[in-house]
């Protein structure tokens, strides 16, 4: 029995040890002395092959650091390159990746590990003997109390909620980049509303600056009529401020601007559910996520509980000298039993800390529950408001105009005053500011919806 595990764990060795370099090992094994003297000799073990670090230099890392985006192709492909390119997801996605491959290097534990060693060298400085020795170590891990199942349960729940996080990570995103081109096309309609207001207020407002240089008709009315226009003119000044910080804004987000392409409303109104459940919340990606990190949690508990069981292991080792080595052949083989039989406290302290993290990520999944249902019913609260102020303001938009009409046709024949058309044209504009304004407000509520619910992502095919 002994011969034939000796036999085998010679020709392992031998087939190990050629597969590496099969010329350099016979002639190692036939004069060792010489082999070693020869190599010193041509310094050929001192020339080494150290892993060489990458060191990138800065400007090569931020070889692109604007964004850059195709708008001419749709809003809806746009925002898809424009989440896809972004730093922060493929980031996410590296490092998801490298989860993968922890999780892959954990599985390895479970088979067999062989490492082996050469000593070479001179062993007597007596006697002037030289010679090599091989040395191979073979391990597996036959029993460990669930210690490496529980750990490679941790990790892939770990990264399961790596991917969740993905996931709600791209929704808020996307919900970013929407808000985003909504908010460059609120400021635009607004500044265009205004712009149209002044052009057909300027006749009027050099009829009012030539009444008061002449110094004629009623002060009180002339004032009254220049805050009009002042109020007019600081309201547009507001808006082209907000305008140029929303082009900002979404060239940061895309790069360019998106030169007549248009956001499509409708599209992102269809996508909201007329009855939204429970159960569509507890699918939501925070909710998962938080989820996956307690389930990453209890099997942590397991595994520092594990750590006190009976490790049970399969060792084996096989010494065998060469040339003239005085070390002796040696084969040993069997199984090692293991256990920890003292730390002092460190078990139990890290028992409580595994336990509280549990307890921590399962209140967590709670709360995040709760936050999302609340974030929904405030939105969904703010789209029916939005929706009946809409309707108030284009009423009031109607009444505005048929007014401004009547007002005009009263001022020919001295029945109406400039103040009294100027205002009623500042209202016109004030109601459609806030049609403008409601919309933007109610499509802003339907997007953090759709990202709460994680409806984002499926439909802009990320």
């Amino acid at each position: 029995m002994f011969d034939r595990l000796r036999l085998f764990h010679v020709f392992f060795l031998l087939a190990l040890l050629q597969s590496c370099n099969s010329s350099e090992f016979s002639k190692l094994t036939e004069a060792p002395k010489s082999f070693f003297q020869s190599k010193i000799a041509s310094q050929d073990l001192l020339q080494l092959n150290p892993v060489e670090i990458s060191n990138v230099p800065l400007n090569a890392v931020l070889q692109k650091p604007n964004a850059s985006v195709d708008v001419s192709k749709g809003f809806k492909l746009a925002i898809r390159q424009a989440v896809q390119s972004d730093p922060q997801i493929l980031s996410k996605q590296a490092e998801i990746k490298a989860q993968a491959f922890k999780i892959a290097a954990k599985r390895a534990d479970k088979d067999f590990r062989v490492t082996g060693a050469i000593y070479g060298g001179i062993e007597d400085l007596t006697d002037e003997t030289t010679g090599v020795a091989l040395v191979l170590n073979a391990n597996r891990m036959i029993y460990d109390g669930g210690s490496l199942d529980a750990s490679i349960a941790s990790s892939e729940f770990s990264r399961s909620a790596s991917l969740k996080a993905l996931v709600s990570q791209k929704e808020n995103l996307a919900n970013e980049l929407s808000s985003a081109w909504i908010d460059l096309e609120r400021y635009e309609t607004l500044s265009e509303k205004i712009q149209s207001r002044l052009n057909v207020l300027q006749p009027l407002i050099k009829q009012l600056e030539k009444v008061a240089d002449a110094g004629v008709g009623d002060v009180t009315q002339v004032s009254a009529a220049q805050r009009t226009v002042y109020a007019i003119r600081a309201t547009q000044a507001d808006v082209l401020e907000k305008l140029e910080q929303s082009r900002v804004n979404f060239f940061n987000a895309f790069g360019e601007s998106p030169e007549g392409v248009t956001f499509d409303h409708s599209f992102i109104s269809s996508l909201v559910p007329d009855l939204i459940t429970e159960d569509m919340i507890y699918s939501s990606p925070a909710v998962l996520v938080n989820y996956k990190t307690y389930q990453a949690a209890e099997a942590n508990l397991a595994l520092v509980r594990a750590k006190d069981q009976l490790n049970l292991n399969f060792e084996s080792r096989l010494t065998r000298p060469f040339g003239d080595s005085g070390f002796d052949s040696d084969e040993q083989i069997g199984l090692v039993l293991r256990k920890t039989l003292f730390n002092g406290d460190q078990s139990s302290i890290e028992a409580e800390q595994a336990q509280a993290q549990v307890t921590a990520s399962r209140e967590k999944v709670l709360s995040t529950f709760r936050l999302n249902k609340k974030t929904i019913k405030s939105a969904e609260q703010n789209i029916t408001t939005m929706k009946r102020n809409i309707e108030l303001a284009r009423d009031n938009a109607k009444v505005s105009a048929d007014e401004i009409l009547y007002l005009r046709q009263q001022l020919v024949i001295g029945g109406s005053t400039l103040d009294s058309v100027l205002s009623a044209e500042a209202r016109l504009y004030e109601a459609e500011a806030k049609e403008i304004n409601f919309t933007a407000s109610k499509l802003k509520s339907e997007l953090l919806i759709l990202s709460t619910l994680g409806l984002l992502v499926p439909a802009y095919n990320l």
